[in-house]
């Protein structure tokens, strides 16, 4: 019998910024690799840490005061892009697949 791989997820609910422009985003993207690192500092130890997962939306929030036009000119990421760039970096130094 093969036996199962054992390994660590981690669920982030975390607090969001909302954000109206494309240069707020920083701010939510400094807190998520913050986050990154602690879960990758504490719950690494005794199964490999594989999964760290944020909900929808954490980057930039939802807010209903924008309208679909001003999301994609002035609030949506691209993928990839920078900060998906940066969470991906952070995810690897952590051994996080």
């Amino acid at each position: 019998m093969k036996a199962l791989q054992v390994y660590t997820a981690c669920i982030v609910q975390p607090i969001c910024k909302f954000v109206y422009k494309r240069k707020e985003i920083r701010e939510n993207l400094i807190r998520y690799l913050q986050l990154i690192d602690t879960v990758g500092a504490r719950f690494g130890g005794w199964a490999p840490l594989k999964l760290v997962a944020f909900p929808e939306d954490f980057l930039q929030g939802f807010t209903a005061r924008a309208s679909i036009e001003d999301y994609k000119r002035e609030i949506l990421i691209m993928l990839p892009g920078e900060e998906t760039d940066q969470l991906g970096e952070r995810a690897r130094k952590y051994g996080i697949q």
